[in-house]
């Protein structure tokens, strides 16, 4: 079994590092799922379903930078790429910006959270 650690991990959006010089990206999620079709007939005894549409988002949490404005991402379209062993190994796949929320906290630093919906297929690269 192989394991990764987060510290190597990285994001890409539209080619730009979000984990290094823009948001200092501390996670990311990619959540992946699967339409079904219920297909059970009259006097069956059991359930019975087929698989349908798959669909997928991902969610990436960083460091608020002040002077970084993320508006302009806001319902673009590009590629996203989510690396778990420094970019080598991860996610990628076509994203649509669909959320950008900042909080403030008076004990903790300033986070952004940036959500994407998947505009099409997700690879998984490497090994």
């Amino acid at each position: 079994m192989t394991a990764y650690h987060n510290k190597d991990g990285s994001v890409e959006w539209n080619s730009r590092t979000l984990t290094t010089t823009d948001i200092g990206g501390t996670s990311w999620t990619v959540n992946t799922s699967a339409d079904t079709a219920e297909t059970t007939a009259m006097l069956d005894t059991w359930q019975s379903n087929r698989g349908g549409l798959v669909d997928w988002n991902a969610e990436v949490v960083g460091l608020t930078v002040c002077a970084e404005n993320y508006l302009g991402m806001l319902g673009s379209s590009a590629t996203l790429k989510c690396y778990s062993d420094d970019s080598v190994q991860g996610f990628s796949g076509t994203a649509i910006c669909t959320g950008i929320r900042e909080t403030m906290e008076l004990n903790d630093v300033g986070k952004v959270t940036l959500s994407f919906e998947g505009a099409g297929q997700l690879s998984y690269e490497g090994a």
